[in-house]
Formats: C-alpha cells, sequence, structure tokens
C-alpha cells in the first residue's frame, strides 16, 4: 500500500492510493487500454478513484473465446483517522453517557459503457465501491499489517488480522455503484446482498450516512475503489468507472461535543492535545515537588 506519507507511525490516520494493476498490452493484435487514478486527501475529507478500460478491433487472429483472459483497471483510495470525543468543558464523552454521532458521505460519479458489455456477467466487472467502519483503538494499525500481508501473498496472516479487526468492530457500511442495465438485475443484486446497490449520479451527490453509539476514542475507516474489468473476448468495447469529483466526508454529533482528531486534519475537528513525555512527565513532577517543599518551609518559618 503507497500511504502517500500521510500514515502516522502511531497508526492514527493514513491516506493514499492502492490497487493499481494493468499496463497496456495486445492480445492476438487487439489493442488493449487502461487508465487509472485515485486521491485521498484527508484534510478535505475526499477521496476520488477513476477506472477505464478498452479493447479496440480485434485486427488478426482468432476471436477469443469468454474467459480466456481479463484486462482490468483498478484504483483505490483510502483514509483513517482516530476520534476521541468530549465535552465543551473538556470532560469525557462517556460521562453523559456517550451519544450517537453520523459520518456523512456525498459521492458523485459516472458508469459508462460504450460497446457490448454487460456488467457482472463472466469476467467482465464495471462498479465504484464504497466501504465504511469504525473500530475501537488498535485497529488502523491492524488494517496496515492486513494489507501488507495481502501486498506478501500471506494469505495466513491476512485471515488472523481480519479477524483481528472484526474483533475490534463497531460497526461498518457498504455499498456498490452500478450501470442502470446491470442494477435493474435482480439476479446480480441478489448475489450483492446485503450490500446496498445504487445507480450513481454525475451532478446529484448520493448521500450515505452511517450513524453508532461512539466510545470516547474510537478509529475509523473509509475506501472507495473503482473497477473497469473486461473480458479478452470482447472487441470495441469501452467502459469508465468515474468517481473523479467524488467522496467528500463529514462527521457530526451533539452541539456540545468537541471531536479531536489524531491527524489533526480532518474537517470540523480540533488537533488531539499533546500528551507530555514520559521525561516531561517527570520534570513536571519534581518541579511540583520543588513548589510544595518551599511552601511547606514558608509557612513552618
Amino acid at each position: 500500500m503507497d500511504l502517500g506519507g500521510g500514515y502516522s507511525a502511531a497508526a492514527t490516520s493514513y491516506q493514499g492510493l492502492v490497487g493499481y494493476n494493468s499496463d497496456p498490452f495486445t492480445i492476438t493484435d487487439k489493442v488493449a487500454d487502461v487508465s487509472r487514478s485515485a486521491e485521498s486527501e484527508l484534510a478535505a475529507g475526499r477521496l476520488a478513484t477513476v477506472a477505464r478500460a478498452a479493447f479496440g478491433a480485434q485486427v488478426s487472429g482468432p476471436d477469443l473465446a469468454p474467459g480466456t483472459g481479463t484486462l482490468y483497471s483498478r484504483a483505490s483510495a483510502w483514509m483513517g483517522d482516530r476520534f476521541t470525543l468530549a465535552l465543551g468543558d473538556g470532560s469525557p464523552f462517556s460521562s453523559i453517557g456517550g451519544g450517537t454521532v453520523t459520518f456523512s458521505f456525498d459521492l458523485t460519479g459516472e458508469i459508462t459503457v460504450s460497446g457490448p458489455f454487460v456488467a457482472g456477467e463472466g469476467y467482465s466487472q464495471l462498479s465504484t465501491g464504497f466501504f465504511f467502519g469504525a473500530y475501537r483503538t488498535g485497529a488502523l494499525d491492524l488494517w496496515r499489517q492486513y494489507d501488507d500481508a495481502l501486498q506478501n501473498m500471506d494469505f495466513n496472516t491476512a485471515n488472523t488480522l481480519y479477524a483481528q479487526i472484526q474483533g475490534l468492530e463497531i460497526t461498518t457500511s457498504g455499498a456498490l455503484f452500478l450501470d442502470a442495465v446491470t442494477a435493474q438485475r435482480q439476479d446480480y443484486l441478489d448475489s450483492m446482498a446485503p450490500v446496498d446497490v445504487y445507480v450513481p449520479n454525475s451532478e446529484t451527490p448520493t448521500v450515505i450516512d452511517v450513524s453508532f453509539d461512539a466510545p470516547d476514542t474510537f478509529e475509523w475507516l473509509v475506501m472507495m475503489q473503482s473497477v473497469a474489468e473486461l473480458d479478452a473476448s470482447l472487441s470495441n468495447t469501452a467502459v469508465s468507472a468515474d468517481f473523479g469529483n467524488t467522496l467528500l466526508a463529514r462527521f457530526s454529533a451533539a452541539d456540545d461535543v468537541v471531536a479531536y482528531s489524531s491527524s489533526g486534519l480532518f474537517p470540523g475537528t480540533a488537533p488531539l492535545p499533546a500528551i507530555p513525555e514520559p521525561a516531561t512527565v517527570w520534570m513536571l513532577l519534581a518541579g511540583a515537588c520543588v513548589v510544595v517543599l518551599a511552601v511547606r518551609r514558608t509557612t513552618t518559618a
């Protein structure tokens, strides 16, 4: 995973790009082309992903049978943070019994098809997926280790880490954006259950709200992935899952609740107050002892 320098050593926040695959290549004189891009901007609460794939005409050679090969373009963007909630007077969020918080996501995009293509059939796919998860502390670091394990093809470790991540889960939510034709196929929708399915709109955002009862401190992760896959048997076909505008995240809680973020970046949050280093703490305690002794001596005199 390329975290773009935004991931802290304490696993409190990260943002970046992951999942670029497939360079242009030729199959039996049929030119294939892919393009993809992804952006992650924690300070704006923004993710953007675009995936495109296209096959030209079959110039020579035999027509390929379905399933012979696949051209795929995938782009993913991630961001996450650790939030600490408190009341305006500095008392813990839990001192009033906690309460509900909400993450809202505006997703704007467009899925386009040119040529003979049916999404969800065979080896051809065209979609943009959305995932959000809120967790108890420690999950972001596990997600990083999980991705490292996948990159190294260490699936046993990845499975173990994922089970640990699930053990820290507070809530998760997912959605899938499909073209209008595929979104009308009940068999395909059934295979996607229980994920919510939407038809994207290039002008009006689709709003997804995720509400949950939050502890004083929690971590969250949001991911978006666009996939444009074409079966090698297709010709003169181009597909695009374009969410380059696109995901904007917001956080809200009760009016008297202050949200501190470990990143100090996410919109509407305040930087988490620094915790003194151990040496600094000892110096403060030593200073306090000196003051106490001085007061006692003055009183005795």
